[in-house]
């Protein structure tokens, strides 16, 4: 009788290369990831996603200050506000400081939107998805 070896979904469908996740390690490693520091990595249900979102915004923990426009409009539109982090998280880009600079300023009164944060989605929109997409 054969003995098969049965693999996982989640191992087949792998997002980093072997190589890659080698190169990874050795690079924590080196920058002073322990044992335990992995384990913690490991076992903590948040700590592995905040890492990933220290990655995602480069090294930064708040890549950017909201600016009173935008405070406003987020609490007015609450999950229907698709701002900066939003943006960078589903694009999975870092977005310059020019590219913030141009949408600290909400265009739209406080009136619009109450008027329209349950119909309407507001969008970050000076963002050029162009120069982030690989043509």
């Amino acid at each position: 009788m054969r003995e098969e070896t049965v693999c996982s979904k989640s191992a087949m469908s792998r997002t980093l290369s072997i190589h890659q996740e080698h190169e990874l390690l050795m690079r924590l490693e080196k920058a002073g990831l322990t044992k335990t520091l992995a384990q913690r990595v490991i076992t903590d249900k948040v700590l592995a996603g905040k890492i990933v979102l220290f990655i995602r915004r480069g090294g930064l923990e708040y890549p950017y200050a909201p600016s009173p426009s935008q405070l406003t409009a987020m609490k007015i539109m609450g999950e229907n506000c698709f701002g900066p982090e939003k943006l960078a998280e589903c694009f999975d880009i870092v977005l310059t400081e020019p590219e913030l600079r141009k949408i600290t300023k909400i265009p739209f009164s406080e009136a619009t939107l109450q008027k329209h944060n349950d119909t309407h989605i507001l969008f970050s929109w000076e963002f050029h998805i162009t120069r982030h997409m690989n043509l």
